[in-house]
């Protein structure tokens, strides 16, 4: 399985997301959480599961979707190292750069 490593950027997204999540959310309060691990646990052992996209200057990118909390999870490999470049809702208009 590879390493995971988020960018700042990245990881800034997540723990916003999830704060936001768990504080709105008291139905499901542990769903993002649990499905941003799941997405992340398979894009480790598969990181070929994303479907390729363009991302501002990087090659290579990848974007997973969550559907349950309609969140994309975006990455790339580099080495044998799965970085996370970035999370954002799908209703999000796409990042540029």
């Amino acid at each position: 399985m590879r390493r995971l490593r988020f960018t700042d950027a990245g990881w800034r997204q997540y723990v916003r997301a999830r704060d936001w999540w768990t504080e709105h959310r008291d139905k499901a309060p542990a769903a993002f959480r649990d499905d941003v691990e799941a997405g992340l646990l398979l894009i480790r052992r598969e990181p070929g599961v994303g479907v390729p996209v363009r991302y501002g200057k990087y090659t290579e990118v990848r974007r997973f979707y969550l559907e349950r909390v309609r969140y994309y999870i975006y990455y790339r490999l580099v080495n044998d190292e799965v970085l996370i470049l970035a999370l954002r809702h799908a209703s999000r208009l796409p990042p540029s750069r």
